[in-house]
């Protein structure tokens, strides 16, 4: 059979996968930052790009939304 896959190549997957969560498992207290800074960027790019376009510079655009932000996270954290 052509296209079949072995058993030594789905066991090598398999460690190979195993390896991958296991490195992951041990990187996440430093990928955390990293990873939340990307998924913040994503998801607040579009409000940015927005404020770009009543004329204000992208500089301060970002310091607004992040400033806003932080504000709601603050008031999150007190109540």
């Amino acid at each position: 059979m052509t296209g079949a896959i072995s058993d030594s190549q789905k066991w090598l997957t398999l460690a190979l996968v195993s390896g991958l969560i296991w490195v992951l498992y041990w990187l996440l207290p430093v990928l955390t930052p990293f990873l939340t800074a990307a998924l913040l960027a994503y998801l607040f790019d579009p409000l940015v790009a927005k404020l770009q376009r009543y004329k204000l510079p992208r500089s301060v655009a970002a310091a607004l939304v992040l400033a806003i932000l932080s504000l709601l996270l603050v008031l999150l954290a007190l109540l």
